[in-house]
């Protein structure tokens, strides 16, 4: 079940009453949503803001790590953030699933690198934010597409 805009601001709330290590992430995960939705024409917040919002804070907090010594003291703070981003994504879905899906859209066209678009096209609308882009062009490039 995809989680909203909604469930961040009651567990935003839960947490400053009980659990104020969650607080800043969570403040964190709705300042994101919430500029999503201004820097798309100032529109009210949707649900779909929410995977974009977890996603973005995911890859951010990740590239941060990458540039840190293991012992820097602000690694349990982005880790922790990538920890709570993940509760407000869908489940993913496994390779298996995703190879599956790639061979639907190809069907029975010859393999070629001009499927790569209708294949992410598919994907993305059909599967947002349940897959990992980074596995699944590996994926397509080892299969030639």
């Amino acid at each position: 079940m995809t989680k909203t805009f909604s469930d961040i601001q009651a567990a935003r709330i839960d947490a400053m009453k009980n659990d104020k290590t969650r607080s800043p992430a969570l403040a964190l995960m709705l300042n994101e949503v919430r500029q999503i939705a201004k820097n798309d024409g100032n529109r009210e917040v949707v649900d779909g803001d929410v995977i974009t919002a977890a996603t973005r804070i995911i890859k951010k907090a990740k590239e941060s790590l990458s540039f840190m010594k293991e012992d820097d003291a602000m690694a349990p703070a982005l880790q922790l953030e990538i920890d709570i981003a993940s509760e407000f994504l869908p489940a993913q879905m496994n390779e298996d699933a995703i190879k599956a899906e790639i061979l639907s859209v190809i069907g029975d066209q010859e393999v070629s690198k001009k499927l790569r678009g209708p294949v992410m096209k598919h994907l993305n609308q059909n599967f947002r934010g349940q897959f990992d882009s980074g596995v699944v062009n590996t994926m397509l490039t080892d299969m030639g597409i």
